[in-house]
């Protein structure tokens, strides 16, 4: 088929290869969720884009998925300073990392629109001193440019693989916290039930893979928000809250310990949980919230 010659480029476009380089792997989903009001119109660009050259398919992958090409770069280089030397090939994520990394591309997405932005794993590697093998995928930036590391582990993750992430995330202590996230069911029951989680040295929030696409952008810590609800913040062990004198246990953020406590023992108080995570809530720790608040998203004021 003979490449079509665009009219100009549209800053638009300058945006979707800027983020597809940064990104590395994105779908017409993904791109489409960030930059369109509707789907079609982004598949409509995005071929535009491939038949261009700037743009390819990754050849391995039995999703669309897209990667920047030699051609892109130099173009991005047009309007963005890029490394000379950076090739596109440098960029691409390998066949045997997709699988996991998917999960990493959908939380850039759906997080995107609320103000949320995110490093490859390239240099949260190299700004926490990991080594280049590390199991990380990237990191998260919220809107107010806290840092969260993000590890997988889906469902065909071997135990060594599963030993090796907890050990990589238990590492880390710079961080406000760590996302986890986890495919299937009995993997993510494998994660809970394992004896490293209550070692972690900073919060990590594990979350199904299924639902972290969904409900990320409402996971902001529950200090953000507890003036809302009349929250007084304690110094007490295990009373991270009060309300009238009773003691709330904070549920909204979805930590291990949370899940531990709630799980295996007696909360000290009341258990509070933000509407969109109360049904994942109940399923894991078997166990119902004693009140459910709307928590506004990561762009409410």
């Amino acid at each position: 088929m003979p490449r079509q010659k665009l009219r100009r480029v549209h800053q638009r476009d300058i945006d979707i290869l800027y983020t597809l380089y940064r990104a590395r792997a994105l779908s017409s989903k993904h791109i489409g969720e960030m930059f369109y009001s509707h789907i079609n119109r982004a598949r409509e660009r995005l071929k535009q884009l491939r038949e261009m050259g700037w743009i390819n398919y990754y050849p391995y992958y039995n999703k669309t998925m897209y990667h920047i090409t030699d051609k892109g770069l130099s173009i991005l280089r047009e309007h963005i300073d890029v490394d000379e030397k950076e090739k596109a090939y440098n960029v691409m994520i390998s066949s045997k990392r997709m699988r996991a990394y998917q999960h990493f591309s959908n939380i850039i997405a759906s997080t995107y629109k609320h103000g949320w932005d995110f490093e490859d794993s390239r240099i949260i590697k190299e700004s926490l001193s990991l080594p280049t093998a590390a199991y990380i995928q990237g990191a998260l930036i919220t809107p107010t440019l806290e840092k969260y590391p993000v590890f997988v582990v889906n469902s065909q993750s071997t135990v060594p693989t599963i030993n090796g992430v907890l050990r990589e995330i238990n590492s880390i202590t710079s961080a406000r916290g760590a996302l986890l996230i986890v495919s299937g069911e009995d993997t993510f029951m494998r994660i809970i039930d394992h004896p490293a989680i209550p070692r972690f040295m900073i919060p990590v929030h594990i979350l199904p893979s299924a639902y972290a696409r969904r409900v990320l952008p409402c996971i902001l810590p529950f200090s953000e928000h507890s003036h809302k609800y009349d929250l007084v913040s304690t110094q007490e062990e295990n009373c991270p809250y009060r309300y009238q004198g009773n003691c709330v246990t904070e549920l909204i953020t979805f930590t291990h310990s949370n899940l531990i406590r709630v799980r295996y023992g007696t909360p000290s108080g009341e258990v509070w949980a933000a509407e969109e995570t109360m049904s994942l809530i109940r399923n894991v720790t078997g166990k119902y919230p004693d009140k459910v608040v709307n928590i506004p998203c990561a762009s409410s004021p």
